[in-house]
């Protein structure tokens, strides 16, 4: 997903698509992923098959990527806006396919909850590990710049389809009868539940709807960065030309925060670690006004990405296994699995969280009169650029601690959750 972030700019540089076009195609795109996100989790908690009940959309899904992927990073001469669009569309149904059920099998593997925060840790570090690769290509030498070119971007479709495809194979070899429903004679007679059903059940989860409070807040605060990250170090501070360094500083943060997150959660609780990726983004509130001002500008820049990198791996990890205790507590008050469901609303979540960030930051800079083309800049535009990337991600972070100290469900009482939850399973009392 983090390679999308520079299609825009290969489509409209190579292609001539305008940019408003490539927008609304992106608009598009998540919006259709708030329908698709629902029904992907809700079909993925009610499929009963031999193979388990997540499998099947995992492969599939892991299938339409790679195919989307290839069409997306390998254009020919004459693409047009439709072309741009079929395949972003397909390409986000194809990630949603795969990665909220993913999400929910890693939880359901788990046998406690330490195991649900470890498997979490390992999946972030391989999407980091995805990153770090993704932003090495065009430092390799067989190309003749450093620049994201289409050649890398060929390159990079063929790295990531060459892998992809033998680990769907090594996954379902594993993995092939693994999920939370296999089908039995008992299960064949649950009665249908509507999906209506399944969301209204899940926002009178109160102990959900105040970690979505936290979630979305801590995920504005990243968008924040996402969205105006490049334009502040290119056309603000002028060190644009350490702009992937210092991402590659940020991604091998997360990289190594990741499996901190776990020791983390095992050590104080993940109630208490997620807070931590809070603080990480309040400790940059009183470094940037120095590097905004010209003093130790580029030293404060590499700091503060790897303050975010490593809020933005302990708040994924230590997320994801919440909503899996969370989703316990709603599977004990419903006795029904909806693990898919739950992280389809976190998903939701996330996206939101990202967009409205990146969407403020830049509307901000652009009211206080930020004109990246220009070199005389209006008067104001340090504020707005303080407000944008200082002020409302430390409001966030700090809303999201709060809530998220809110939550009643900690470790205790999703021990206690749990035994309830498997002497119901031992009675085959969960649908």
């Amino acid at each position: 997903m983090f390679s999308q972030n520079v299609l825009p700019g290969i489509y409209a540089k190579q292609y001539q698509i305008p940019l408003t076009m490539i927008s609304l195609v992106i608009v598009i795109g998540r919006l259709t992923d708030i329908v698709t996100d629902l029904i992907v989790g809700y079909l993925s908690d009610r499929n009963y098959t031999k193979v388990g009940s997540r499998v099947p959309f995992i492969a599939s899904g892991i299938l339409l990527t790679c195919l989307s992927y290839w069409f997306l990073f390998t254009p020919q001469e004459g693409v047009s806006v439709s072309y741009f669009a079929t395949w972003s569309v397909l390409f986000y149904l194809g990630v949603t396919l795969y990665a909220i059920p993913y999400a929910a099998l890693a939880g359901e593997l788990a046998k406690d909850a330490h195991q649900r925060t470890s498997l979490y840790g390992y999946k972030s570090i391989g999407t980091y590990c995805g990153i770090i690769a993704f932003l090495f290509i065009p430092l390799l030498p067989i190309f003749s710049s450093t620049a994201v070119t289409i050649e890398t971007m060929n390159f990079s479709a063929v790295l990531a389809i060459g892998l992809s495809v033998p680990a769907l194979f090594i996954f379902l070899y594993t993995f092939g009868g693994a999920g939370n429903k296999k089908i039995n004679q008992d299960e064949k007679n649950i009665p249908p539940v509507s999906i209506m059903e399944v969301v209204k059940g899940i926002i009178k989860n109160r102990p959900f709807l105040i970690f979505m409070i936290a979630h979305i807040s801590i995920s504005l605060a990243w968008g924040c960065y996402a969205g105006l990250g490049f334009i502040l170090m290119d056309s603000y501070l002028g060190i644009g030309e350490y702009y992937v360094f210092i991402l590659l500083a940020f991604t091998f943060s997360a990289f190594i925060f990741s499996p901190v997150a776990v020791f983390l959660s095992a050590r104080f609780g993940r109630k208490i670690a997620f807070c931590i990726s809070g603080l990480c983004i309040l400790l940059t509130v009183p470094l940037l006004p120095f590097a905004f001002n010209g003093h130790y500008t580029l030293a404060i820049m590499f700091i503060a990405n790897i303050l975010v990198g490593a809020a933005n791996a302990i708040g994924s990890v230590t997320a994801q296994s919440l909503v899996t205790n969370i989703s316990d507590y709603g599977t004990l008050k419903s006795r029904s699995e909806r693990n898919a469901s739950y992280f389809s609303f976190f998903g939701i979540a996330n996206k939101a969280g990202y967009a409205a960030g990146a969407a403020l930051s830049v509307g901000l800079v652009g009211w206080f009169g930020f004109n990246p083309a220009s070199e005389q800049q209006a008067p104001n535009v340090a504020v707005g650029f303080e407000l944008a990337l200082i002020w409302l991600p430390g409001l966030m972070a700090l809303i999201s601690i709060i809530a998220m100290s809110l939550v009643p469900i900690n470790e205790r009482r999703h021990d206690v959750i749990s035994r309830r939850l498997a002497r119901m399973r031992a009675r085959n009392q969960i649908g």
